[in-house]
């Protein structure tokens, strides 16, 4: 099984599925597709990780929110991973999630009867970077928000450097 170095992950409305380019340590290209099914069915365990995570000397919402918030200026740009690049294209089916250390190892199949995995090691960081992310692609897609924690949400409100709206009275 190889491990995803880098990854883009984008909404493509004409497949109504999010897509997650990414970048084997070999220099290799692979597409994931992802239905909101299954992302809505991964996003607890992923958020139960996190919160697990939380110093709990603080409100467990208001660290979330925090620690959201600077992952999200803590990420720096890159280059999108290019899906036309990809030599495998396949759709996730399932997602085994294992802890490992202080980071989430999680394991994308495909279907049993034509099978190919690949897997995305992740500490808190670069997982709450992805989340921001998928959060986005959910809202580009107009998929419901349901899934979502209101600190997660807030932090995306304030924790990208957006300037706050100018209220008019």
């Amino acid at each position: 099984m190889q491990l995803l170095q880098k990854i883009t992950t984008q909404y493509i409305e004409s497949e109504d599925r999010i897509r997650v380019s990414g970048e084997l340590a070999e220099g290799q290209h692979i597409v994931l597709w992802f239905s909101q099914r299954l992302m809505v069915r991964l996003l607890p365990a992923l958020l139960q990780w996190l919160e697990k995570q939380a110093d709990m000397d603080v409100r467990p919402d208001l660290y979330q929110s925090l620690a959201q918030a600077a992952a999200v200026r803590a990420l720096e740009p890159q280059a999108p991973v290019q899906a036309e690049q990809a030599s495998q294209r396949w759709l996730v089916q399932a997602v085994d999630i294992t802890p490992v250390d202080s980071a989430l190892l999680l394991v994308f199949r495909s279907a049993t009867n034509d099978p190919h995995s690949t897997a995305l090691q992740l500490q808190a960081r670069p997982l709450r970077q992805w989340l921001n992310g998928l959060v986005e692609q959910f809202q580009k897609a107009d998929w419901p928000l349901t899934a979502w924690p209101q600190w997660l949400l807030e932090s995306r409100q304030t924790g990208q450097g957006l300037q706050p709206r100018t209220i008019l009275h």
